[in-house]
């Protein structure tokens, strides 16, 4: 998975370098981008970004809201035993 950005969008995209009809690429979602934020890096499904005030800020995509809850109650499932 790869994001690209033009300044006011994200573009989430997945890479396959191995499927039955060869390797592709496709768009799986856009993103709104506040004006205030510049991606700088994406990790696990979190763009991180410097603000204008230079304040740093994190975006989940919505790619991987789902995937982040589940592993949070995972993890506080796991923290309880």
């Amino acid at each position: 998975m790869f994001v690209a950005s033009d300044g006011s969008s994200l573009w989430i995209y997945v890479h396959a370098p191995s499927s039955a009809s060869g390797p592709s690429l496709s768009l799986v979602s856009k993103a709104r981008l506040p004006a205030t934020h510049t991606p700088l890096v994406l990790d696990n499904g979190s763009v991180h970004c410097r603000l204008k005030s230079g304040a740093m800020d994190v975006m989940v995509l919505e790619t991987h809201r789902a995937l982040q809850a589940e592993a949070a109650t995972s993890k506080g499932m796991q923290q309880k035993k």
